[in-house]
């Protein structure tokens, strides 16, 4: 039986072959971002394409399949002492790493309250 990875290559390569484009979903939790797609799209769900490829601690550097959800990410890195850095939004448990790059969503919560009590100054 073929891999995730060689499943989700063969239904790319099929894609490409008959021109069809890709919608790609892992956790489906920012289906409401972008263009809604046309009737000729081909999912290319990522959801089963997950976990660790590679995690080196000392370095701050992890490498993660697409279809790993932030919460995996974070709990593996918290039992390091580690976090992220940046803070993505979670939509949800099914937020993965993959559409959080696909999307650039990410704020700073220390700039939020940086914001917020220049904006409203009796709180600080």
């Amino acid at each position: 039986m073929p891999s995730v990875t060689e499943q989700l290559q063969e239904i790319v390569k099929a894609s490409a072959a008959q021109s069809q484009a890709l919608r790609i979903v892992g956790g489906n939790t920012r289906a409401f971002l972008g263009e809604m797609l046309t009737a000729e799209t081909v999912d290319l769900n990522l959801a089963d394409h997950t976990g660790l490829i590679s995690y080196r601690p000392e370095e701050l550097m992890l490498r993660v399949r697409a279809g790993t959800t932030l919460a995996e990410i974070e709990s593996l890195l918290a039992a390091e002492g580690q976090m992220l850095a940046f803070e993505p939004p979670a939509y949800g448990e099914h937020s993965t790493i993959g559409g959080t790059v696909a999307t650039g969503l990410s704020w700073c919560s220390l700039l939020f309250q940086i914001m917020h009590l220049n904006t409203y100054p009796h709180f600080s």
